[in-house]
This record gives C-alpha cells, structure tokens and sequence, in this order.
C-alpha cells in the first residue's frame, strides 16, 4: 500500500472521529453524525480505504479515544446497546463504497447500508438490553428513521460535490 493511500485512509478515519461524536441524545440511542460521516467517506474512497477508516475509527474507539456518540470511547461502548450499529458501519460502508462508481444510485446504495446498518444495530441493542425484537425495532425506528433520512440525502450531496473537487478512486 503506498503512503498516499494510508494518507486517504487516515483522513477518512480522522473525518468520521471528528464528526461521530457530535450527537443529540433521543431515547436509548444517541442521534449522532457518526452515519453521516461514515456514508461520506465511503462513497469517497475506495472499499479497501473505507474499510480501513472505519475499522480506524472503531479501534479507537475501543482503546478508550471519545470517538463514539457524545465523546465516549471504551470496548464497553462496542459491547453495549449501540455496538451493533457501530459494527454495522464496516458492512455499510463497504457497499457504499463499491457501488459508489454508480453516482445516480448514490442515496439508494446509502439507504441500503443504512437498513443494515439498522439490521445489525437492532438486533445487538435487542440482544445486549434483553429486549424484544419488535420493542427494539420501535424504539430506534422513531428515534431514528427521519434524522438518519436527513443524514442520506445530506450525505449523498455532500459526497457528490466533494467527487467533483477530489476523487481518489480516480487516483488510486
């Protein structure tokens, strides 16, 4: 991997701690920018780049670094309700960033890796809080369904006017 690369990648690492921790807390699950940030570098950089920004940003996170929703940090934030979600940022950005060549399918490939995202993230929070599926499935569906649409449509713009000024997969 050439340091022009690893440059991306811990760029695109570095723009999801800055943005994740900024959060409003709404019920069991914070809204935060983390999803925000994580659709915009995927649909920027390469999968292999985004894989790393997001695994990145995770592994800090896990040593403690307050990168998590409301400048938190700890393996016990991973193993806790919003683990799952912030798991299910590997698999989303990966499908984001491999579809992201298709720039007109943009926000559908954004709005499917949100769904998995919220797959896995509701499944863990249902399984870590000892809750029922469907409860699980309400209480982040009414907190989060219409913040996270703003997120996908802001992050699909966002995305598309960045490609227009830089676009590493052309140069990588």
């Amino acid at each position: 991997m050439r340091y022009k690369d690893l440059c991306y990648a811990a760029l695109g690492g570095a723009v999801i701690c800055l943005l994740a921790p900024i959060s409003i807390p709404a019920g069991a699950v914070p809204i935060s920018l983390s999803l925000l940030a994580v659709l915009v570098v995927a649909a920027i950089l390469p999968p292999k780049l985004t894989t790393l920004s997001v695994l990145c940003y995770i592994a800090l996170g896990a040593i403690g670094t307050p990168v998590f929703a409301g400048f938190t940090g700890g393996f016990q934030i991973i193993i806790g309700p919003m683990g799952g979600f912030i798991i299910g940022y590997i698999p989303a950005a990966l499908i984001v960033s491999l579809s992201a060549k298709n720039k007109a399918n943009l926000w559908v490939s954004m709005t499917i890796s949100t769904i998995l995202c919220y797959i896995l993230g509701i499944s863990w929070f249902s399984f870590s809080t000892n809750t029922g599926l469907f409860t699980a499935l309400q209480t982040i569906l009414l907190t989060c369904a219409v913040p996270d649409a703003l997120k996908i449509a802001a992050a699909s713009l966002l995305a598309k006017a960045i490609n227009k000024r830089i676009n590493p997969k052309e140069v990588i």
